[in-house]
């Protein structure tokens, strides 16, 4: 099949499809499809056959170099449970020229992998220079000496999640109850304390999730902002805002966008989750505010930030679309 043809077939998936692997493969590993078509190939690979997935992903490091993709390439290998990868997400790790949210993000997928046979890697580099990789190998650390070393497969037998997200997150976090919705106010005083060790932010943060709500989403969007001490925190805050996709966030993460001291991990993040806060009902006040912060950082200087505002533009418009056909 030719690469016009391929993208005819793949334009006419929707979300709920099961491609080829072939289909998949033809996408993702073609430098002349769009970029945004690129990435809803990759998050296809989560519900190929695992053996598939990995041939696939694994490849698509030697296609793929800008930080963008690559990042999201590890990512997917952990969400997917491609534990064949390891290997693979291992060598991302050592190379200290890869950009540290590729590290970061490999770091990660070791870590949703249960990959406990590269503690002692992830311990080497929890003294890395870098503050994100040291912060990623701490979280890694505490999530892989939690929860013990059986592996899991997000494609096919993931293990029941406290999440209501389709995502394993970076550290395991017990079940919110009644007791935590009443104690919003406390846990935001664990959100804000940039004292903590990180893994009890990011326990706040995941509680505060699971609350729910306009009030939970602003304080995750002040956490945002506010932070000054880890941009794997502040990431982490504007990926949860891009899961719960509420509006009344949505000041935080354009100002954490338009930031331009905010490191491109935060940067790009918040331009994502915009995308998806926008994707809620694509014509209203609130989403053409997000469009215009958007299109102003399409040309970005920093290369991450300007891709995730295509894509992030891209998820709106593709919304619109589906709204404007039904």
């Amino acid at each position: 099949m030719d690469i016009k043809s391929a993208i005819d077939e793949f334009n006419k998936l929707d979300e709920f499809a099961r491609p080829s692997p072939s289909l998949v493969k033809s996408i993702l590993l073609n430098k002349d499809v769009p970029l945004y078509l690129q990435l809803r190939a990759l998050y296809f690979c989560r519900d190929l056959p695992i053996e598939d997935a990995t041939q696939i992903l694994i490849s698509a490091f030697e296609v793929h170099f800008d930080t963008f993709m690559r990042h999201e390439i590890a990512y997917v290998i952990g969400q997917s449970g491609c534990v064949n990868a390891s290997k693979r997400l291992s060598e991302l790790v050592e190379d200290v020229s890869e950009d540290p949210m590729v590290r970061h993000e490999a770091i990660e997928a070791l870590a949703a992998l249960k990959s406990t046979i590269f503690i002692d890697l992830i311990k080497k580099f929890s003294k890395d220079p870098c503050r994100a990789v040291r912060d990623t190998c701490i979280l890694a650390l505490h999530s892989l000496e939690s929860t013990g070393s059986a592996s899991i497969c997000g494609c096919t037998s993931a293990p029941p999640s406290n999440s209501a997200y389709r995502a394993i997150d970076p550290i395991p976090v017990e079940s919110s109850d009644d007791s935590d919705i009443g104690n919003l106010e406390s846990l935001s005083k664990v959100l804000f304390n940039q004292e903590l060790p990180i893994y009890k932010r990011y326990e706040a943060l995941y509680k505060i999730r699971a609350i729910s709500g306009d009030e939970a989403a602003k304080i995750i969007g002040q956490a945002l902002v506010m932070d000054k001490v880890s941009e794997v925190f502040r990431h982490e805050c504007a990926f949860v805002l891009g899961q719960m996709q509420s509006t009344s966030a949505v000041e935080s993460l354009i100002e954490c966008l338009r930031n331009e001291d905010e490191e491109p991990m935060a940067r790009h993040e918040a331009a994502l989750a915009l995308g998806s806060c926008g994707c809620i009902d694509p014509d209203n006040e609130c989403t053409k505010k997000i469009l215009e912060a958007l299109e102003k950082y399409l040309n970005d200087k920093v290369k991450v930030v300007s891709d995730s505002c295509i894509v992030a533009m891209d998820y709106i418009n593709e919304s619109r679309e589906g709204v404007m056909a039904n």
